[in-house]
């Protein structure tokens, strides 16, 4: 038996269609790529050179759309992973980017290094629960650059073999006032509905821990969340190995960060 989910209603598709038509047409979107800009004013957009904003006209995006393909597939380099796209089929992805985390062996609450981004990620790829992936924590690299951009997408794909990604709508909800009010290179911290949304999600009930009476939990052996966690993770960064990368590819993300190394020197 299979779980048939609906996230929006019929009615509800049409509003994010034609609100994000007015965001895309009334706000636009902030394009820092000169050859981006060039494409997209040749397609029929207007751009703003001066504040790298385009904007996009109704009828270019619902012509675009006509043309997209409706159904096709996300390719997952582990075998049995590709995700259809418009097809029924959904999975879980995970999400955190937090700045410090507790550590595995000394329990001290400290700032995230690069080892334990690279160890969060081994892990989600070790967790069949999840499908598509985003940073856990902070992968403290120092200093952005294209290099250390280069770096840190190659270490995800060596890594994680699955899929990767950089609650019931109401009205106070599509926040298309909000968007056209803070613009495109803004942000949303300082906006209420940003905490309101935060917490007002769906929860998942983790196989950590006992989610039961307490003499569940004594017969369970009493362990902590913690320690069950810490458990868990030894063996799974004991057991997994993520699906290293043909040598072809391989050879082909040298050249790429051999590139990326010299344009940053």
């Amino acid at each position: 038996m299979k779980t048939l989910l609906r996230v929006l209603s019929e009615d509800e598709k049409t509003r994010v269609h034609e609100r994000s038509l007015k965001i895309l047409a009334e706000t636009g979107v902030k394009v820092n790529t000169a050859k981006g800009r060039k494409y997209l004013k040749d397609a029929g957009a207007e751009v703003d050179e001066n504040s790298r904003i385009v904007k996009f006209p109704s009828a270019m995006v619902e012509e675009s759309l006509r043309l997209a393909p409706k159904d096709f597939t996300l390719g997952a380099r582990r075998p049995g992973w590709d995700l259809s796209m418009n097809a029924g089929e959904c999975t879980l992805m995970i999400d955190g980017e937090g700045t410090s985390v507790i550590d595995r062996k000394t329990g001290e609450h400290r700032p995230s290094t690069y080892n334990d981004w690279l160890e969060a990620t081994r892990l989600i790829d070790a967790l069949d629960e999840f499908g598509v992936y985003w940073d856990m924590v902070e992968r403290g690299y120092g200093e952005e650059s294209i290099s250390s951009e280069v770096k840190h997408w190659r270490h995800i794909f060596s890594n994680f073999s699955k899929h990767v990604q950089d609650g019931s709508p109401n009205d106070e909800m599509w926040l298309d006032d909000v968007i056209q009010r803070v613009g495109p290179g803004g942000h949303f911290l300082g906006e209420k509905s940003t905490i309101a949304n935060m917490r007002s999600g769906e929860w998942l009930i983790p196989r950590l821990g006992v989610h039961e009476a307490q003499e569940s939990w004594k017969m369970a052996g009493k362990k902590d969340i913690l320690e069950e966690a810490r458990e868990k993770v030894e063996h799974l960064l004991s057991t997994h190995d993520p699906l290293p990368l043909s040598e072809e590819v391989e050879k082909e993300l040298d050249k790429i960060q051999k590139r990326a190394n010299q344009s940053s020197e």
